[in-house]
């Protein structure tokens, strides 16, 4: 999968430009590629996977459904989606490194860096590159779906899916934000509908959501919701690997979440516990590798670390107990069992 434009500009910028333009600007697509192709492709896997088994065609290898082209252009465009955020997100956390590469930004931060420029304005040229690159990104998977040949009311189905996706993942990035920055406790209900939007949303809700109306399936909502229980089950694993995972799992330091001072529901649950004040002094920027040592012990024994495993337990059993009512079985989407393992793990 590339993010090539669909559509390019009629005059060749190469012809107009110097040689250090044109190579910034081979370099910039050249990144963009990369990023979008190093990813383990769960979302388009789960959508072409779940709209197979609802089409119920598998069956006959001679109607392989997923390989007609209109199935692989949403999925390349669910997929582009994706990597948008992660670019948009890497830029908001000041992370220069992405699945144990230099990503956008801190391939361009390193560029500038080389060729003289200041700290401040490397940084601010990486950020330069990750915004731009991510919103390209974002265009070309709007243009996807609006160039399929499907009948107009259809496409705009699945056109306001998208839609409603990006505003729901934006308005959970923002709250995440917000909850890391302003000086007030998170209510743990927050951090649960936190989940819910920045990742469940696009990553699982919008998938699943997308399958069942190209199968033409009328549990549309209730597959949504089988989605939303899986996405808040793995922005959560998610939020435990951030704290306890080492860095051959996150491609971060380890205790990363602990240095942002994310305020995820497992900080939210040990601010109930005793372990809180010494806890809360250790958090922040300044925090040392003896003190995420600490923090993980602190974590443990509050019962906080346990408190997430349930709770991943319990959305996981809900999303599996309402794929089961309404005929989706795990067995026929194997990357659903992927996840299921992984995060029972």
């Amino acid at each position: 999968m590339s993010v090539e434009p669909t559509t390019r500009p009629d005059t060749d910028l190469s012809a107009s430009l110097s040689t250090t333009a044109s190579a910034a600007i081979s370099d910039f697509h050249t990144q963009l590629s990369q990023a979008h192709g190093r990813g383990r492709q769960i979302r388009p896997r789960l959508f072409l996977e779940v709209y197979a088994a609802l089409s119920h065609r598998e069956k006959h290898p001679h109607l392989r459904v997923t390989e007609r082209p209109e199935i692989q252009q949403v999925a390349h465009a669910i997929e582009l989606l994706h990597t948008s955020f992660l670019i948009h997100d890497d830029v908001i956390d000041h992370d220069t490194m992405r699945r144990g590469h230099t990503n956008i930004n801190g391939h361009f931060e390193l560029v500038a860096l080389s060729s003289g420029a200041s700290a401040a304005d490397a940084h601010t040229l990486g950020n330069t590159a990750g915004i731009l690159g991510g919103v390209l990104a974002l265009t070309e998977a709007l243009m996807q779906v609006a160039a399929l040949d499907f009948p107009h009311r259809q496409r705009q189905r699945l056109l306001t899916a998208f839609q409603e996706a990006i505003s729901l993942s934006a308005l959970g990035e923002l709250l995440d934000v917000h909850s890391a920055t302003i000086p007030a406790p998170t209510p743990m209900t927050d951090t649960i509908t936190i989940a819910e939007l920045k990742t469940a949303e696009y990553s699982f809700v919008l998938p699943m959501r997308l399958a069942a109306m190209m199968a033409d399936d009328a549990n549309t909502d209730a597959l949504a919701g089988v989605g939303r229980h899986l996405g808040v089950a793995y922005q959560l694993h998610d939020d435990l690997n951030g704290v306890f995972a080492p860095t051959s799992v996150t491609g971060k330091e380890v205790g990363a979440d602990l240095r942002e001072n994310k305020d995820t529901l497992l900080i939210a649950h040990a601010r109930t516990t005793d372990a809180w004040p010494e806890l809360e002094r250790l958090l922040g920027p300044t925090i040392t590798p003896l003190g995420v040592m600490r923090a993980q012990e602190l974590l443990i024994e509050a019962g906080s670390a346990r408190f997430m495993e349930q709770q991943i337990r319990d959305h996981l059993r809900i999303a599996m107990t309402t794929a089961h009512e309404h005929n989706l079985e795990t067995s026929d989407i194997p990357i659903l069992n992927e996840l299921l393992e992984g995060l029972a793990s």
